[in-house]
């Protein structure tokens, strides 16, 4: 599978670099790479690929969200059709070997699997490379580190993670029992939120954490959420953007903002925040 994202990727810089700058590096690489990406790991059939990819292009993150019902069904149907979907590569193949006369709790599971997937994977992934790249463009020293090969892409990978944190809260809990933290007593039956971001800018843990720093030890930051509710697709995120990282450096050895920081338009989700557009130029 790497392989085939990696040329994916490339094809899709090439084609963009064919381009007049500026030009929207979101929508013309970033996005369309992570849609393959994700749903390349499920080893959706095209038909399939073609729907989700067109429900993804015309609802907003908040929309599909509120509205499950287009994605559903073709989950649904992925899930009908489970026995035969083991003729295409990916994670349905094996589900389809795996669970060959999946009963109906089983297949509610998968289809759940799939919905995640594709719902929360394609948005968290997409805005961490896009803010990854905003990032970047702003710490220009931290971004020739990764172009002279100082620095390893998926090292850069897992501080981006740490900084941006694009998912600012973990899932709501509710305290089974009284619980006293930190001089603070929560209540039984009383809602927490975790804040992951300010777990991930903790002085105590991270020693100057509003600095950008890629020889910081990063492991241990909390950007995938921790133990038994840690995110199901963070090796397939980490590859994603450690893969987009390589080759931003490597094929954009000039690359800046076309536009001031402050005229980019920001979008917030129920759960995560990314950027709208990231015009570029190049040389």
């Amino acid at each position: 599978m790497r392989g085939t994202a990696d040329r994916t990727l490339g094809r899709l810089i090439e084609n963009f670099l064919s381009k007049e700058p500026p030009a929207d590096l979101l929508s013309g690489v970033i996005t369309p790479f992570t849609n393959h990406f994700i749903l390349g790991f499920l080893g959706l059939p095209e038909q399939h690929e073609e729907t989700v990819t067109h429900w993804l292009s015309i609802m907003s993150r908040d929309e599909r969200m509120r509205n499950l019902s287009p994605l559903a069904r073709v989950a649904s149907e992925l899930v009908r059709d489970i026995s035969w979907t083991s003729s295409h590569p990916g994670v349905l193949a094996r589900l389809a070997g795996q669970f060959p006369e999946a009963d109906d709790t089983r297949r509610s599971e998968i289809k759940s699997s799939i919905l995640m997937l594709i719902i929360a994977g394609i948005d968290t992934t997409r805005d961490s490379m896009s803010l990854a790249t905003l990032t970047l463009l702003r710490e220009p020293e931290q971004f020739d580190s990764i172009k002279s090969g100082k620095i390893e892409a998926s090292v850069a990978t897992e501080e981006l993670l740490r900084y941006n944190t694009v998912s600012h809260t973990g899932l709501a809990r509710r305290a089974t029992e009284d619980v006293h933290i930190a001089g603070r007593t929560i209540r039984k039956g009383d809602t927490v939120l975790i804040s992951l971001a300010s777990a991930n800018w903790d002085e105590r843990k991270f020693s100057h954490p509003k600095e950008l720093n890629f020889r910081r030890d990063s492991s241990g930051h909390i950007a995938f959420g921790h133990g038994i509710h840690h995110c199901i697709g963070h090796a397939l995120a980490r590859a994603a953007m450690s893969l987009y990282l390589k080759h931003l450096a490597e094929k954009f050895p000039k690359i800046s903002l076309a536009c001031a920081e402050d005229e980019l338009s920001f979008v917030f989700g129920q759960h995560t925040y990314g950027v709208e557009e990231i015009p570029v130029c190049w040389d």
